[in-house]
Order: structure tokens, then C-alpha cells, then sequence
């Protein structure tokens, strides 16, 4: 039976195109997505499953898990992987997301999950040839004795810590998630970029990458921050129509000098959109604050200390007050620099 992908861009959206498996001549710079699940238990121990023979990756130890069909969404794929692969039926609501790791045709996310009441692992013989239930302290000693499926070396380095982190706190995830820098935030804020300037066409006269992942080197939440300057008979508040489609819907708690709007994938934000009147731009703090970290290297090492302890906080809000001294020191130099006078950092 063929199995046929999505092809979607680098931030996980759909192109509307489809793939499938096997065929040759896969898109250029376009992905699928894959998921993979680690079952975890009270006692802190997490499922590994042993690819069956005739597998690709034969022998290799890993989480269950595989690629997702064509309209299917992460949550779905991961349930019905986990249950193709070891007969556990967990409900989507179940699944914590961990994080993604970015491939060369592939978006990998990681869930983790309980195992559920009263289930018994039946792997299927097609899939798995066996499995064990591993403390999860172990992992990383599985990972370095070599006998893991190829492809989890660098999933494992990538995505394990916040994996543990889950696991150690009943299955709740981290409020805050910083991860390295990586290339491709770039290439999905040119692409995101595309898309809005295609649907608010004229009404915009500027898009900018702003927020961490703007920053070379920077770790930040996986989260692609946006400035664009509207047209002056356009209001940045009132974008939330004409952007419906782009599939950003207005964040009413956000600030009120300026229009917010979010995408999410899965339950998961992924693009923050500021829009600007045409007058506040020039003076906008989110542009001046980028442009202070990108041109000062003491800048971004004096706010890397300080958000990286504060992403140890239990909650969101917790990681922005602990922030908000430095952004305002920094802030303040940066307008100072130009002759503009200091005014409260924005409340993100």
C-alpha cells in the first residue's frame, strides 16, 4: 500500500503539495513530518522499542514512532504509530510536545506521554523485534554504546534534556524552552515573510525578523518573532480578517500600542506577528532592542546569562519578569545611543 507525506515548509506548514514514499525527486528544501513517542512510567523508566530485521535501521534501538500521512496532524500521527508499533492506545490530548528537531527532509517532533492504566506492550512483528521498559537516566549511556537507529544520535543530543525535564515533572513540560540557535529560523522568517506581504499585500510597507531567533548564536524559544510597518490608513489592531487565512488569529491580551497575532501548530505557538503603525516605527523598542543585540557583542552575552537562569522558572511569566532589568538596561543604552529617551520596555 503506498504511503503518501505532506510536503511542508520549514516551520511546519502545509505547501499543499504531497509525496510519496520512495519516489524520487523530493522537493528541495521542503520537509515531512515524523514524530516519535517516549512512553514513560511512574517509576522513571521509558520505553525502547528494537526495529525489526527487515526494517531500514535494522536491530537499532529507539522510541517508537514514523512519519505522518498525508492530513494527518503530529498528535494523530504519534497515536497511531504508538499504537501500529506496540498495540498502547493513548488519547492526543496525552501527549506533551517536547520539541522538533530539524533534518534534511524531516521535521522530527518529540512527544512524551504516560503509559496508560492497565495497557500491556504487543509489539508487532513487522515493526519491532523487541523492547524493553529502560531508566531514563540510561538513555544517554544507550545513545553513546553505538546500538541506537542512525538517525537518534542527533535527536537524542538535540532533544533529550527537555525530554527529561517532562518526564521528571509528572509529564508536564517545562513552561520555558530555550534551544540552540539554529540556520533555519531564518529561512522560516524569509518564507513567513512571503506569505504576509502576499496577504496583506499594500497595507504593509516593511517586514523584519526580530525576538532571539533573529539573533545569530542566541538560543531562544523555537519561536519566529515578526515586526511588519502598516500602511498609514491602516490600522495594526484591525489586521485580524486578512489574516485569518495565513492562519494568525489576534492575541487579546497582548500589548494595546500595537497589533499581536500568533500561529500555533498542534497547540503550539510557532510566529508571534507585531504590527506597527507607520509613525511608531523608527522608535519601535522590539527593533531597538534587536538592533542593540546585533551590534554589541557584550549585549547579547549580559542577556544570555540572564535568560537562560530565568528559563529555569516554573512558569512564562516568571521567565519574563526575571528578564525585564536587563531588556530595560539595554533598551535604555540603545535609545540613549540615539538620542531617544527612555520609555517602559514593552510587556511581552
Amino acid at each position: 500500500m503506498d504511503e503518501w507525506w505532506d510536503v511542508v515548509d520549514a516551520s511546519g506548514g502545509a505547501t499543499g503539495a504531497t509525496f510519496r514514499r520512495g519516489d524520487s525527486g523530493w522537493p528541495a528544501g521542503s520537509f515531512h513530518l515524523v514524530v516519535t513517542i517516549c512512553v514513560h512510567r511512574a517509576d522513571g523508566t521509558v520505553l525502547v522499542t528494537q526495529r525489526a530485521p527487515t526494517k531500514e535501521f535494522a536491530h537499532g534501538w529507539e522510541f517508537p514512532g514514523g512519519s505522518a500521512l498525508a492530513g494527518e496532524s503530529g498528535t494523530a500521527a504519534a497515536c497511531r504509530e504508538l499504537r501500529e508499533e506496540t498495540a498502547l492506545e493513548v488519547a492526543p490530548d496525552a501527549l506533551q510536545w517536547v520539541g522538533r528537531f530539524t533534518e534534511d527532509s524531516a521535521l522530527v517532533d518529540l512527544f512524551t506521554v504516560r503509559e496508560p492504566a492497565r495497557s500491556t506492550v504487543r509489539p508487532a512483528p513487522a515493526e519491532v523485534m523487541a523492547w524493553k521498559w529502560l531508566p531514563a537516566s540510561e538513555v544517554v549511556e544507550l545513545r553513546q554504546s553505538g546500538v541506537m537507529a542512525d538517525p537518534w544520535g542527533p535527536r537524542l543530543d538535540a532533544m533529550w534534556p527537555a525530554a527529561m525535564a517532562t518526564i521528571r515533572s509528572g509529564g508536564e513540560p517545562p513552561a520555558v524552552q530555550l534551544e540552540a540557535h539554529r540556520d533555519s529560523w531564518e529561512t522560516d522568517y524569509q518564507r513567513e515573510a512571503s506569505r504576509l506581504v502576499a496577504a496583506l499585500g499594500d497595507r504593509v510597507l516593511a517586514v523584519e525578523h526580530i525576538g532571539s531567533t533573529a539573533i545569530p548564536g542566541l538560543e531562544a524559544k523555537p519561536v519566529i518573532d515578526i515586526a511588519v510597518r502598516v500602511a498609514v490608513d491602516t490600522d495594526p489592531l484591525a489586521l485580524g480578517p486578512l489574516l485569518a487565512a495565513t492562519g494568525y488569529t489576534q492575541h487579546r491580551s497582548g500589548p494595546k500600542n500595537h497589533g499581536v497575532y500568533t500561529r500555533e501548530r498542534d497547540g503550539a505557538r510557532t510566529h508571534i506577528l507585531h504590527a506597527f503603525a507607520s509613525d511608531q516605527w523608527d522608535e519601535c523598542n522590539q527593533r531597538l532592542f534587536r538592533d542593540k543585540l546585533l551590534s554589541d557583542p557584550t549585549a547579547v552575552a549580559r542577556y544570555r546569562e540572564v535568560k537562560t537562569r530565568a528559563a529555569r522558572s516554573s512558569d512564562g511569566r516568571a521567565y519574563t519578569a526575571a528578564k525585564s532589568q536587563v531588556v530595560q538596561q539595554l533598551l535604555d543604552e540603545e535609545r540613549a545611543a540615539r538620542g531617544l529617551a527612555s520609555v517602559t520596555a514593552w510587556d511581552k
